[in-house]
């Protein structure tokens, strides 16, 4: 992630009025969906208890997992309930970038800042030059200084430049650009765009930063592996901007420099001293404990903390040996990097873990949607490669939910709105998800193979309730896919990927977090590799495998449902009156359908087959659940 400086004389200039427009957007059809479904999940729970008595093991587990799943859809719903999104007006800016006539008030008054501007002025031109001969001829570009390193890179193998708080020595600049490496800008107008939202807001703690979504130029046809996520951004993203604002996403982000340095808005007072050490007062020692012993660095940060623009040392050797310092991991050891100033650690998703410290200090973000996308990158391809970053995902927002800094406390104890927190939730509990997930996955299977049921029978009225909940369920997210402009296919996959992904990925998630918490094993920080190659022979899309054990679960469950449908149907078991029927057979037929790539690797070769010992492993799993489950 290399953060972008933006110049700091945006900041010095006075904000032109109506840069952005908040627009509140109505879905009426989408909240009486949102109320029905809530209306017949407590239902649905109501009649559990009613007849509670009168079942088994298997009655009361779908209970519990049906409550869990009553609770995400509460908190999902609380985040889709009030969307909102920003137009934008940056030509109202841009009267005044590198404009003909340069107004000289204030700090601008001056010759090093006339120096600077056309200095400045001459580089931008000679870079759009260059991108537009780029675009109409090839051309050499000389790499030389920091950009030599570059001369014999290969495309999956290169180097780096890092500039974090190197930035802060060089320009201190009151704004900063995160993008992932993988990622480059498809929208040139971005940078105008994010200004309207940062300088445009009446009070700064409404634009702490501002979080483009983001979105893939490879992304395949349909989105076969569900993590394109477009509904996600128009909904959820959107809906979050009507609460105390989206996410920070790790990539695509527009920061302010003294917010990501620790501080609070200028409107809370006293309370700030609570909230963060970075405050107004501190001694010359407690700076040294939070910033760093760098002398050239502390007087920048000063001056970004005040708003003000720093003054740079003359000497450039001494500027570039503080450079080198700062950058230096070693630079943090012993100093509140990392905990309390600066991107956060202790989590392996440790953007959402720094967006939340920002949002509990009481900032809000901006979601920033402009037409083009702002930011392009790639997709992870293939089964291996989505299923680690899914469970990297999972391990990261778990470790954050138990950890001190969980939004729950910050709610109580900081100045995180209690709807931000429940927007949190949904995220932050997907390790835990996997469980109900997996067991409610298995109750179809078991009650087949135990003769025992958890749905109610064709003749009960509550059926009724059962068969209302999914056709809204299946009406209200297939038309959350059309109105986005995706395929009847693309909703397919994407619900077909959330089961695949929540039984797998998130459950080793899951259990990376239980071995770390038991001291037993670290939760590593899996890169997730992002295939650029191309295919032609018609396997672009196809689920891919490996020998790893996160496909054990998915794999073993569907050898569950195979096992439980050919007892039913060669009649190894007897029905009678309270038996097993039809809607757990559904149910059945209808894992295996989710699971249908699993079932396409259970007979295919290379890559696109499940590896043998991963077969075996699961079908010894399932045969000892069959034996335990006939023995209850």
């Amino acid at each position: 992630m290399t953060p972008t400086p933006v110049p700091s004389s945006m900041a010095n200039g006075i904000s032109p009025p109506d840069l952005f427009q908040k627009v509140v957007l109505q879905y009426p059809i989408h909240r009486a969906f949102d109320i029905t479904i809530f209306f017949l999940l407590v239902s649905l729970l109501v009649y559990r208890l009613l007849y509670l008595s009168n079942h088994g093991f298997a009655w009361v587990l779908a209970l519990l997992c049906e409550s869990c799943f009553t609770f995400i859809w509460v908190v999902t719903v609380n985040g889709k309930w009030n969307p909102v999104e920003y137009k934008t007006y940056p030509e109202r800016l841009s009267q005044k970038y590198f404009s003909g006539e340069l107004i000289l008030t204030g700090s601008c008054n001056s010759l090093e800042f006339q120096q600077e501007h056309n200095k400045m002025k001459d580089a931008y031109e000679e870079l759009a030059s260059k991108i537009k001969d780029a675009v109409e001829k090839s051309m050499e570009w000389d790499l030389i200084g920091d950009f030599a390193i570059f001369s014999n890179m290969e495309r999956k193998n290169h180097p780096t430049i890092i500039k974090t708080r190197v930035s802060g020595l060089m320009t201190n600049a009151p704004f900063m650009l995160n993008v992932d490496c993988d990622m480059f800008v498809n929208n040139p107008q971005i940078f105008l765009h994010a200004m309207c939202l940062l300088l445009g807001s009446k009070n700064e703690r409404e634009s702490g930063f501002v979080q483009c979504p983001q979105y893939f130029y490879d992304g395949l046809k349909d989105d076969p592996f569900g993590n394109q996520l477009v509904v996600e951004h128009k909904y959820l993203g959107k809906g979050a901007a009507g609460i105390q604002g989206p996410f920070y996403g790790g990539t695509g982000c527009f920061h302010r420099r003294k917010v990501i340095y620790g501080s609070c808005p200028d409107d809370i007072g006293n309370q700030a001293k609570r909230l963060t050490p970075v405050h107004g007062g501190l001694s010359y020692k407690e700076q040294l404990r939070i910033f760093g012993d760098s002398k050239e660095f502390l007087r920048s940060a000063a001056h970004a903390l005040q708003g003000k623009e720093s003054i740079r040392p003359k000497n450039l050797p001494t500027l570039v040996e503080a450079a080198h310092q700062v950058a230096g991991c070693g630079h943090e050891y012993g100093t509140g990097w990392g905990t309390e100033v600066g991107w956060q650690y202790g989590s392996a998703t440790e953007d959402v873990l720094t967006g939340l410290m920002i949002h509990a200090r009481g900032w809000r973000s901006l979601f920033c949607t402009p037409d083009p996308p702002a930011f392009l990158g790639c997709a992870p391809r293939g089964g291996p490669i989505s299923m680690t970053q899914q469970k990297r995902w999972a391990t990261g927002l778990l470790e954050i939910l138990i950890s001190r800094r969980s939004p729950i406390v910050a709610t109580v104890t900081a100045r995180l709105q209690f709807r931000q927190c429940l927007m949190y939730l949904p995220f932050l509990t997907w390790g835990l998800r996997s469980i109900p997930e997996l067991c409610y996955a298995v109750l179809p299977a078991y009650c087949t193979i135990t003769n025992s049921r958890f749905l109610p029978e064709v003749h009960e009225p509550a059926i009724y309730i059962y068969t209302a909940l999914f056709l809204s369920y299946v009406i209200y997210t297939l038309m959350e896919y059309l109105e986005t402009g995706l395929s009847v296919r693309a909703w397919w996959n994407n619900q077909r990927m959330a089961r695949i992904n929540a039984m797998n990925a998130w459950f080793f998630g899951f259990i990376s977090v239980i071995l770390k918490v038991l001291r037993i094993s670290d939760a590593a920080f899996e890169v997730t590799q992002k295939d650029q190659s191309s295919s032609n022979d018609g396997d672009e899309g196809r689920f891919t495998f490996d020998a790893s054990p996160i496909f054990v679960p998915g794999t073993t469950v569907l050898l569950l449902q195979l096992t439980a449908l050919i007892m039913r149907f060669r009649g190894m078991q007897l029905s009678v009156d309270d038996g097993s029927g039809l809607g757990e057979i559904l149910c059945s037929i209808m894992v295996v359908m989710c699971f249908w790539p699993f079932l396409k690797g259970l007979f295919a070769k290379g890559n696109h087959g499940i590896p043998l010992s991963t077969i075996f492993k699961s079908a010894f799993l399932a045969l000892c659940f069959v034996l335990l489950a006939k023995r209850a």
